[in-house]
């Protein structure tokens, strides 16, 4: 991303999520009624206008970002459920579930939103700028996932390694060098309780023929374009090898197929080159 500047794909995928309020509640795979709020002017008009990205249905990147996003929803009330109440957002962005899920979270349960500075810093001007609802006990923390370790400033702001949490670590892997990636699974595997859970999002270099694998081939190498280059590719089936490498275990993978079944009814195309994990600390 831009030094010093907010991310402005954390501000695209919010966009992707915003556009899914214009259908009525039940037709909805996710609602996140806080999406539209923190758009800037430019993606904020084209949202008023009803206005699609351009190329999206074809790259199937919205279709990605809502399942990614209630694929993860869905796992996190599970893990509140079961009593985990300490919830760590990994390159949080413009993710609302801090807001979303305030009444679920209650007293007891703390979130820790960690995110890179610029980034942070607007979403927490806009959170009190709206005056939205939070749970209580609500840290935001500034770590800069491709120079420095987040287990020092998380122990900082109150996090507890003996409890069990939940991670989620959505959307910024791909933007990560190898070793920034395995250095963050490093870092969590020493702050996790067993019983921890992670939830994140993958991508994977198509190296194919079609005409589809060469489209999403073009989509990865125009990133660069602002700023935010997709450099970390895992195909799905190494990634239960680097997750246990750090000790965790893979409990759910799931591709484009599964998510398009699961949430469209095969109804829309889904992103090819992006899958979901959720595993846990063993």
């Amino acid at each position: 991303m831009r030094e010093g500047a907010p991310s402005f794909t954390a501000e695209v995928v919010c966009f992707m999520r915003a556009s899914e309020q214009r259908k009525p509640p039940g037709a909805r795979v996710l609602d996140d009624p806080y999406a539209p709020l923190f758009l800037g002017p430019l993606l904020g008009s084209l949202h008023r206008l009803g206005l699609p990205l351009p190329a999206d249905n074809l790259f199937g990147l919205t279709a990605f970002v809502l399942a990614r996003h209630r694929f993860i929803d869905d796992h996190l009330v599970a893990a509140v459920a079961r009593g985990i109440d300490q919830i760590v957002l990994l390159g949080a962005g413009y993710d609302a579930r801090a807001h979303r899920f305030a009444e679920l979270l209650g007293e007891r349960a703390v979130v820790y939103e960690v995110d890179h500075p610029a980034t942070a810093k607007r979403k927490r001007e806009l959170v009190h700028k709206l005056a939205l609802p939070a749970p209580p006990r609500h840290a935001h923390v500034a770590v800069d996932f491709q120079h420095q370790r987040p287990d020092g400033p998380l122990r900082e702001a109150g996090f507890d390694p003996a409890r069990p949490a939940f991670f989620v670590w959505e959307g910024v892997t791909m933007y990560l060098s190898h070793a920034a990636v395995s250095a963050t699974l490093s870092t969590l595997a020493t702050l996790c309780a067993h019983g921890a859970e992670l939830a994140l999002d993958l991508w994977y270099y198509d190296d194919g023929h079609s005409a589809r694998a060469t489209l999403n081939r073009i989509s990865a190498s125009m990133m660069p374009l602002i700023g935010e280059a997709v450099t970390f590719s895992l195909h799905p089936r190494a990634a239960p090898l680097l997750l246990a490498e750090h000790g965790f275990e893979c409990s759910e993978l799931v591709d484009a197929d599964a998510l398009a079944a699961r949430f469209f009814g095969g109804a829309r195309h889904v992103m090819d080159t992006g899958y979901l994990v959720h595993a846990k600390r063993r």
